[in-house]
């Protein structure tokens, strides 16, 4: 009796099982260190928008600069979207003395999406008329946090 064997071709059950093992511990390291990179990367953003609103701010302020209200009032009530719609800045008008001058303001950046939300150690980014920088984060009682700036 001959038997012919021929050499068979391609990947064992085990091998495959162990590819696919190596990918779902790669994929489970990746992908949430990219999402956070992706929050950390949208952060710029509120920043950024935040560096303009300041400018127009500032501007309005300024004595002898003709601004018109809705100019200087745009951020402040519901406020606005950022570019992409991550983040909303609004403003605190500050009156000091109850005169009905502004002198200074609070500008606050608030994430919109749901991604941005779940970026929770830098949920509020706040910038004031002293150029002073804090975030906060997403607890009921917002504590400052570091190095979202």
């Amino acid at each position: 009796m001959v038997f012919n064997i021929a050499k068979k071709r391609g990947f064992t059950l085990i091998e495959l099982m162990v590819v696919i093992a190596i990918l779902g511990i790669l994929g489970a390291v990746a992908i949430p260190a990219y999402q956070q990179y992706v929050m950390r990367l949208n952060r710029s953003e509120a920043m950024t928008d935040l560096r303009r609103a300041e400018i127009i701010m500032e501007s309005c302020l300024k004595p002898g600069v003709n601004f018109t209200p809705a100019t200087c009032q745009q951020y402040n009530n519901a406020g606005q979207l950022t570019e992409t719609g991550l983040y909303r800045i609004t403003a605190n008008l500050i009156d000091a003395n109850g005169d009905g001058i502004i002198e200074s303001y609070e500008l606050t950046a608030v994430p919109e999406t749901t991604f941005q939300k779940d970026d929770t150690n830098c949920y509020h980014f706040v910038l004031d008329g002293l150029g002073n920088k804090t975030s906060k984060d997403n607890s009921s009682t917002p504590a400052p946090t570091t190095g979202c700036w």
